[in-house]
């Protein structure tokens, strides 16, 4: 017959089974990720259609859209500095909202980066005068695997030919197109010392379809003379009614790390929609701004990383 089952001993205090997590529903309602915000921007949006305002305040667009005024500006940035008190421009409202919307400016970024590297390499391919390439000499060239780069063209559509590979010359017009390059991109420059006048000379933007149309400085007298044919350094003054009447788009920071983030808010204000950033430290901008950051030092200190793990290296 079975004996009789030992009652459990009570585990002694602070032990055993810990305490039930508290309830869900008893804490804080987590924010709305951005997938979550954007329904909410749209649904926001789809009434604001109906009465298209000449303008929308930042109050007005987070009360409709149940979110909170700092995050509505953390998404949208702020609005023009002409227009700041009015808030947006409804039609420039909806054009920052269907960019946070575009799948394709969620793709990785590593991918975009390599975007640039199978550009060049096609290039090279075509003027050795190849005219197909398959995944794995790309993939070769590239310094990449075949899968990579098969998953990677696979954001934008559907390239080559199963069994044959990639037209050389489709293929580099296609990612020409993709990378935006298929235009001549104008771009401001703010920093005209050392680092700034030698990005100036540098022949290389050109070809892949930039130009520097405008450069700033806080002291421009005190800049060295210039090269014929290089644009004249205009005081910061100007910098908002130059980059707004060029149309430019992307503007370099080249200043002090001290004066990178001032100079950043003023590209922003200004309209860029893109900012590479070579001061050696982090900046931030909204969300629909694109910023680009090149770190040279950080580089060097990768490089000498890697070196000193070599045997003998020490």
């Amino acid at each position: 017959m079975a004996g009789k089952r030992k009652a459990a001993r009570p585990a002694p205090s602070g032990q055993g089974t810990p305490a039930p997590s508290a309830s869900p529903r008893s804490g804080r309602k987590p924010p709305p990720d951005l997938h979550e915000r954007l329904a909410l921007y749209a649904a926001a949006a789809r009434t604001l259609e109906k009465e298209r305002p000449s303008h929308v305040p930042v109050a007005e667009l987070a009360r409709r859209a149940g979110l909170s005024e700092a995050q509505v500006a953390e998404d949208f940035g702020a609005p023009p500095a002409a227009t700041r008190r009015r808030g947006f421009p409804f039609p420039e409202l909806m054009e920052i909202l269907r960019r946070l919307r575009d799948p394709k400016a969620r793709i990785p970024a590593v991918t975009v980066g390599r975007l640039s590297t199978y550009a060049r390499v096609l290039n090279r391919l075509e003027e050795e005068g190849s005219r197909v390439v398959s995944s794995a000499e790309l993939a070769r060239r590239c310094g990449l695997n075949p899968a990579k780069i098969r998953k990677d063209l696979a954001y934008f559509g559907e390239f080559g030919v199963r069994g044959k590979g990639y037209e050389v010359r489709d293929l580099k017009a296609n990612l020409r197109t993709i990378l935006g390059v298929t235009r001549v991109w104008k771009v401001a420059l703010v920093g005209a010392g050392n680092l700034g006048l030698a990005l100036l000379s540098y022949r290389g933007f050109l070809a892949h379809g930039f130009t520097i149309d405008a450069v700033f400085d806080k002291f421009p007298d005190q800049v060295a003379p210039l090269k014929p044919g290089w644009p004249p350094v205009r005081p910061m003054e100007e910098l908002a009614k130059v980059i707004r009447a060029m149309d430019i788009r992307i503007g370099i920071v080249a200043v002090p790390s001290e004066s990178a983030q001032t100079v950043a808010n003023r590209l922003v204000e200004a309209g860029v929609k893109g900012i590479l950033n070579f001061a050696p430290t982090q900046i931030t901008a909204p969300p629909h701004i694109k910023v680009q950051t090149v770190e040279l030092g950080s580089e060097l200190e990768r490089l000498a990383f890697y070196l000193s793990q070599q045997p003998g290296a020490r």
